[in-house]
C-alpha cells in the first residue's frame, strides 16, 4: 500500500546529474564542481552565469555551503538552491 502517488525524490547525486543534464539541453554550459566545493554547478550562456547548489527535497545547505551562497548573492552573483520540487520553475530559468 502506497500513500503517495509521485515518484521517491531522487538523491543528491541522481539529482546532480539530472540538473546539469537539463542545463546542456538549454544550451548551457556546465561546469560540475565536484561535492568537495561548496556551489555544486556553475552554469554559463551569455549572458547569465548561475550558481548552483543542488539540493533533495529534505535537504539543507551545510554551514559552509550556506556561507558561500550568501557571500555570491553578496557579490550580486545570481545563485539559488535548486530542489526537485522546483523543476518548473528551473526549467523558466534555463529556457
Amino acid at each position: 500500500m502506497t500513500f503517495t502517488d509521485t515518484e521517491p525524490a531522487p538523491g543528491r547525486a541522481a539529482w546532480l546529474r539530472q540538473l546539469a543534464d537539463l542545463a546542456q539541453l538549454y544550451g548551457w554550459r556546465v561546469y560540475d564542481f565536484g561535492e568537495e566545493y561548496e556551489p555544486d554547478l556553475l552554469l554559463l550562456r551569455r549572458p547569465r552565469l548561475i550558481w548552483v547548489f543542488a539540493e533533495p527535497l529534505r535537504g539543507r545547505l551545510s554551514q559552509a555551503r550556506l556561507d558561500a551562497f550568501v557571500e555570491l548573492r553578496a557579490c550580486r552573483q545570481e545563485a539559488g538552491v535548486w530542489r526537485p520540487d522546483d523543476l518548473e520553475k528551473i526549467e523558466r530559468i534555463l529556457e
